[in-house]
């Protein structure tokens, strides 16, 4: 989707963070862009600063999904769990408009 649509609609769902999913906690929403260099090369500075805010910042231009990040404290353990929103569980209420 459109940067400036996905902006909003992770906005719209602020109401998922603290949210627990399969057992693990949403920690943060971010943007990922689609394409997949685009994507590896963002999780590469992602995982470096754990700012999706920041690290988003060079693909403002790109087609991104928006991604909830589960238990960040695992990241540096070498755990980094996520999926696209759209695939959390029904009962969280996602909103995708």
């Amino acid at each position: 989707m459109e940067f400036k649509q996905a902006i909003l609609l992770k906005e719209k769902n602020k109401h998922l963070l603290g949210k627990q999913d399969k057992g693990a906690t949403i920690e943060e929403l971010i943007l990922v862009p689609t394409n997949n260099e685009s994507a590896e090369e963002f999780l590469k500075h992602y995982l470096q600063i754990l700012d999706g805010e920041k690290a988003i910042i060079p693909f403002s231009g790109s087609d991104v999904d928006i991604v909830a990040v589960f238990d960040k404290k695992k990241i540096h353990a070498g755990f980094f769990f996520h999926t696209n929103i759209l695939n959390l569980s029904d009962e969280l209420r996602v909103i995708n408009e």
